[in-house]
């Protein structure tokens, strides 16, 4: 059953047996009038954290109010602990990220002559983003990064740290985790990386297949390429660059979907604090009632006695 619905019948419920009992009094009247309060006391913190309850803005709307703090402290922690370099690398990218993406037909000469030159397969280089590009957008890195995530998903919200399910829940679906990371390298390419030069292993087999095909006619050869000697130095190099990246891409979200957003993720726990405090109203205004009676009922025959 949806919470929400539970929540507003807990409420709705005590609201009518308070009117209803208003001239009898007794125990059911006082359990209801406290759970009515507990429930509307509840729903007015609740609502105030997104929205301006009954029109009123002092010390509400808090998740607006309190965006920039916010968002801070989720970069930093987000940053540190779910996007660490060490999660990225072994996690997301733990698995070779074999692919095969055109390479222009010039890097690919320059590449077989300085392995040539160098009689060595460990060159310097410069990597047009595109190729990156190409390969980190390709539906087998795409799928296997996305099984990278959703398996350290797992692990990482179940851990029994409260604040890392609550992030994980907030950021949403795997997809949009994957649009995080991929965001964060595409830019990082294009940037930085591209425009430097890097040394890299390139295999043996590789450089054969070079020799084999650079004699083609083609512009664009297609070789098999493993990524993620290059992804490991982006994410090693550039890791500082993360914090910078997501508040930027934070910074895109309206605040209106970002209440949207946080609302949707942590609506039943909400409803669940106010269907809460109904019951517990209830039971405390129950308790408060006997107490009274009793003590009423015990002065009267000290009084009489």
């Amino acid at each position: 059953m949806n919470k929400r619905f539970l929540a507003n019948g807990f409420l709705g419920l005590a609201t009518i047996g308070s009117i209803a009992t208003f001239k009898m009094g007794g125990v059911i009247h006082h359990t209801c009038l406290a759970a009515m309060i507990g429930g509307c006391a509840d729903w007015f913190a609740v609502t105030a954290l997104f929205h301006r309850p009954l029109g009123i803005k002092y010390r509400t709307e808090i998740l607006k109010n309190n965006r920039e703090r916010l968002m801070t402290a989720l970069v930093e922690y987000i940053s540190t602990d779910l996007l660490s370099a060490e999660n990225i690398l072994e996690d997301f990218l733990g698995q070779e990220l074999k692919v095969q993406i055109p390479i222009p037909k010039s890097i690919a000469q320059s590449v077989l002559d300085k392995a040539v030159a160098n009689a060595d397969t460990q060159i310097k280089i410069k990597i047009p983003a595109e190729i990156i590009e190409s390969a980190l957008k390709s539906e087998r890195i795409r799928s296997m990064m996305l099984n990278g995530i959703s398996n350290f998903k797992k692990e990482y919200a179940s851990n029994g740290v409260q604040l890392r399910a609550a992030v994980m829940n907030m950021l949403g679906e795997d997809e949009q985790i994957l649009k995080m990371l991929e965001g964060f390298l595409i830019q990082t390419v294009r940037d930085k990386f591209s425009v430097e030069v890097h040394e890299f292993h390139i295999p043996p087999e590789s450089i054969d297949a070079m020799k084999q095909n650079l004699d083609s006619n083609l512009e664009n050869l297609t070789f098999d390429l493993d990524v993620r000697p290059f992804l490991k130095q982006i994410v090693t190099k550039y890791h500082g660059e993360i914090p910078k990246y997501l508040t930027n891409y934070l910074n895109g979200i309206s605040d209106e979907d970002l209440t949207k957003l946080v609302e949707s993720k942590v609506d039943d726990d909400l409803q669940a604090i106010r269907i809460n405090g109904a019951i517990v109203g209830g039971l405390a205004g129950a308790g408060l009632f006997l107490i009274a009676h009793v003590f009423e009922i015990s002065f009267s025959h000290f009084i009489s006695g």
